[in-house]
């Protein structure tokens, strides 16, 4: 979510309109062309939307895994549906993503997506409230 800040506040979003590639590129190469090397994560458009595309794609792959451990332990109560649920949002979120690039930030599915991290946490927060360990009663 954070990078997915700084691809807003950079306007990253208007720059490599293409997936999966960047404009033909998997790393484009104006990720690293500020000085000092150490702005290019925080101001170089090119590198922001790097890195949000390889930890959006990361974090899908790891919920989704999460989401598979959780409904093949075959959990009592909710577990198993707060697994779905983050499941789905995740990759719900990614698709609202790159339809938020292709587009070229339509404003209309740009603040879902932004409304979608906020749901993803909710869903995580969710599944991990049913992940909880029962207490001796």
């Amino acid at each position: 979510m954070v990078w997915g800040a700084f691809v807003a506040g950079s306007d990253a979003g208007f720059a490599y309109n293409t997936f999966p590639l960047m404009n033909g590129h998997w790393i484009p190469p104006e990720v690293d062309t500020l000085t000092p090397w150490w702005l290019n994560p925080v101001e170089n458009t090119a590198a922001i939307q790097l890195i949000h595309r390889t930890l959006a794609m990361l974090t899908g792959l790891v919920v989704l895994v999460l989401a598979a451990r959780v409904l093949n332990a075959r959990l009592p109560g909710r577990a198993g549906r707060a697994a779905l649920a983050a499941g789905a949002m995740v990759l719900l979120q990614i698709a609202m993503g790159i339809a938020t690039l292709l587009t070229v930030v339509w404003v209309p599915i740009a603040a879902a997506h932004q409304a979608g991290a906020i749901l993803m946490v909710s869903m995580l927060v969710w599944l991990l409230f049913e992940l909880r360990p029962v207490g001796r009663g």
